[in-house]
């Protein structure tokens, strides 16, 4: 039924009803509905002067469902903003990005979260401290301090490349206050240059100030450089202290980020020393674990290089006992490079053999590996009857060292034969 018809047939009272009220004969004759149904309170009129509508009253949009569908619209347009965010992590759309350049990625993501929280505390801090946004008090004689220090050191610096008088009063200057410098990003440089060109007796003495903080400098991302340098360039009489402080905690030192470096440099400078022999076996107490940490196997790999025969040995016979575990590891395939390259012949031989007696099929396995591919390398460049033989395994494999990518690579690097005598080369 029309509009016309429920309020009695007639249109014309429709047009000449006032805007905005109902009269009380249309309202009492016009059926009740809900605003659930219709869209709309039962109590609300038309727009003035409307024509007839067949299916009833028009039809009006609810203020509350009009909102609810904006915020619904409103919610899908941010998780599509989300999900093009979070594309390059996720290899949107489907693409796969590596294990590698996820970490960087969360680790960049923590980065600026953590950059934005420091900026906001720190605004924070001198907005409650300095309603003007000036400076506080504490901060500016904090960056006057750290001015102050840069100046101090560039004059030292300058100084000390003049040379004569001028280094001589550089190094007059830096006495008594080696350690704190030591510990500074600037001031570490000027310690390590008056280190470098200061006459040798000067250099003990400023190295001498140092002791009794070398487990506190290994540890230190700018005090290590002058730990380094003073074992560098002075004579082990100078330096020993530093091999001393260190026994009791070799393992640890090596296993440490900066500690390995001071251990590299010992074993550089003076390996055959009696300070540094009884602080690398204690090291080579842990040197199973040690070939597989990521900064242990660059002490042990210096170690095979520097060290003693002894200490070739010793590492040689840990190798054998894990060569299953070690061969394919990230960081014990380096080791195990290094020792057929700086071992004795027997422990040479003895690595040989344990790599070529699974037969071709544990050889060839090796030779697919990411990391055993290394180790086969290794033992191809080897003179003698053990890279002969692994020659020949290897071609017994190679159809199925063609099929992979480290494997072919390495058939194509050595020029390996197979099949009628050619070496397939694929990209």
């Amino acid at each position: 039924s029309s509009c016309a018809a429920r309020l009695g047939g007639s249109n014309a009272m429709c047009k000449n009803m006032p805007s905005g009220r109902w009269p009380p004969s249309a309202r009492s004759a016009a059926p009740r509905t809900t605003g659930a149904a219709t869209g709309y309170r039962d109590d609300e009129p038309p727009s003035s002067g409307c024509a007839p509508f067949p299916g009833g009253r028009p039809r009006r949009e609810d203020p509350r469902l009009e909102q609810q569908q904006q915020q619904q619209q409103q919610h899908a347009r941010d998780g599509e903003e989300r999900s093009a965010e979070a594309a390059p992590s996720r290899g949107f759309p489907y693409s796969r990005l590596s294990a590698s350049a996820l970490r960087r990625q969360r680790r960049q993501r923590a980065t600026n979260l953590a950059s934005k929280l420091t900026a906001e505390r720190n605004g924070s801090r001198a907005g409650d401290g300095n309603m003007q946004g000036r400076p506080s008090r504490s901060r500016t004689s904090g960056t006057i301090r750290s001015n102050g220090k840069a100046v101090h050191c560039a004059k030292l610096v300058e100084g000390l490349e003049a040379g004569g008088k001028a280094r001589a009063a550089a190094v007059a200057a830096l006495r008594g206050s080696v350690v704190p410098l030591a510990f500074d990003a600037i001031g570490c440089r000027a310690v390590q240059l008056a280190l470098q060109l200061a006459e040798r007796k000067a250099s003990a003495e400023l190295a001498e100030e140092l002791r009794g903080h070398v487990s506190e400098a290994i540890r230190s991302p700018h005090a290590n450089y002058v730990i380094q340098k003073i074992i560098e360039v002075l004579p082990m009489a100078s330096a020993s202290f530093i091999a001393e402080e260190l026994c009791g905690m070799g393992v640890e030192v090596a296993r440490h980020r900066y500690g390995c470096r001071i251990l590299c440099r010992l074993l550089e400078h003076s390996a055959t020393e009696p300070g540094p022999i009884k602080l690398f076996n204690e090291v080579l107490g842990g040197v199973g674990g040690l070939c597989r940490h990521s900064f242990g196997h660059y002490v042990i790999q210096s170690v095979l290089e520097h060290g003693t025969p002894e200490q070739r040995h010793t590492i040689a016979a840990a190798l054998r006992a894990e060569l299953t575990r070690s061969v394919q590891n990230r960081n014990a395939c380096y080791v195990i490079e290094n020792a057929l390259s700086y071992c004795s012949a027997e422990d040479r031989q003895a690595l040989v053999d344990g790599l070529i007696s699974g037969g071709p099929g544990r050889l060839a396995a090796l030779a697919q590996h990411q990391f055993g591919s290394h180790v086969v390398r290794a033992l191809l460049r080897m003179p003698g009857e053990g890279s002969q033989l692994a020659v020949g395994q290897l071609r017994t494999a190679a159809s199925q060292l063609q099929a992979t990518k480290y494997g072919r690579r390495l058939l194509e690097d050595f020029g390996l034969q197979i099949g009628d005598g050619t070496c397939d080369r694929r990209t």
